[in-house]
């Protein structure tokens, strides 16, 4: 009897046992084969965050976290628009070129034309030259997202400069913002912020139209918060 025989029993067996071994995990390593690129997919929105829920809550950050919550959104796929909506918000609010963001609003809202935040983002990118798509935008803003709490604040500055050109459904839809922004003082920053907007005064204005008293009351509360009187 040849004295390999044993050697060549003991190789077989090893090798069946891999093979069955494989066979076990093969499945699994298909699976986890499959996931790997959405895994990495979201790893550019879990790296934003919680950057882009500030951005979405309307918490002012510093340009270095804007920067790096628009980097690490534009990092997930195309396809992923709201994603790539929010990166132009980071970087608009962090001064970025129009002629950058422009181009990748238009394409992602081409993808989810149903982001109501960013048709607002949109109308701010098309501040001050194109006044009149820009109000279309903020119209189609209200049309998607008529009562939204946290799309007050980019709405306001958003609408300041066109207000007078929505029609009168969406001025009334826009005042009813501005009075609530008037009523809530911890969005009073924001409401002063807008009213230094071009046409911003003429717009707070106008929302308070028939309301005297109201109107008076919101500028004492403003002026003491400008001149840190306030509570």
């Amino acid at each position: 009897m040849s004295t390999h025989a044993p050697a060549r029993r003991h190789t077989s067996a090893r090798t069946s046992v891999r093979l069955q071994w494989l066979a076990v995990l093969a499945p699994a390593l298909i699976i986890i084969a499959l996931a790997l690129p959405e895994l990495s997919d979201g790893l550019g929105r879990v790296s934003a965050e919680p950057a882009s829920e500030y951005i979405k809550s309307n918490v002012e950050l510093t340009s270095l976290d804007y920067a790096e919550a628009q980097k690490a959104l534009l990092s997930t796929p195309p396809a992923d628009a709201s994603a790539h909506l929010l990166a132009v918000e980071a970087g608009m609010l962090r001064g970025e070129r129009t002629t950058v963001l422009l181009p990748q609003a238009k394409a992602a809202l081409a993808l989810d034309p149903g982001d109501a935040r960013g048709w607002i983002v949109y109308a701010r990118l098309n501040e001050p030259r194109h006044l009149t798509t820009a109000a279309r935008a903020v119209s189609f803003s209200f049309h998607l997202a008529p009562r939204e709490f946290f799309l007050i604040v980019p709405r306001l500055y958003a609408a300041a400069p066109i207000w007078q050109r929505l029609t009168p459904s969406d001025q009334a839809l826009l005042f009813a913002e501005v009075r609530a922004a008037g009523g809530d003082t911890k969005l009073h920053p924001a409401l002063i912020a807008a009213m230094r907007e071009p046409g911003g005064r003429a717009m707070v204005t106008a929302a308070y139209y028939g309301r005297p008293h109201a109107l008076r009351a919101l500028n004492r509360a403003l002026t003491a918060e400008i001149l840190g009187l306030s509570g």
